[in-house]
């Protein structure tokens, strides 16, 4: 019926929204953390990865790809690309422990320690 289809078409409009804003809050995390990971101050980088910790083991998935990505972006016009590849180094690690179903605050903490303990 008429009002049936038009609901649906509702239901849909909606769930590509919510899908977009989630997409760019994934986005986000992303860009946040790279800027973290490049800079040198512990407490930037405590707070940004503290947005892991809210993540599904998916979405974690995700930022951690996109991260990888921002850094490789970022790479060119660095002041520090060592800690920036060292932090691409760390990510894929625990990328790779994301997938073996490690806890997302697990991720979080792990990634926080690497940085900190690194030169």
């Amino acid at each position: 019926t008429p009002s049936n289809s038009s609901a649906a078409s509702d239901v849909y409009k909606r769930q590509l929204l919510e899908g977009g804003q989630e997409e760019d809050g994934l986005e986000e995390t992303a860009r946040s953390l790279s800027a973290a990971l490049e800079g040198e101050d512990e407490l930037a980088l405590f707070e940004a990865t503290q947005a892991l910790d809210k993540l599904s083991r998916e979405e974690l998935t995700a930022v951690l790809d996109r991260t990888l990505i921002q850094i490789g972006a970022r790479l060119p016009g660095s002041q520090r690309p060592r800690r920036l590849l060292a932090a691409a180094e760390l990510l894929r690690r625990l990328r790779d422990g994301a997938d073996l179903n490690a806890n997302p605050g697990q991720v979080a903490g792990w990634l926080c320690a690497g940085m900190f303990l690194r030169p």
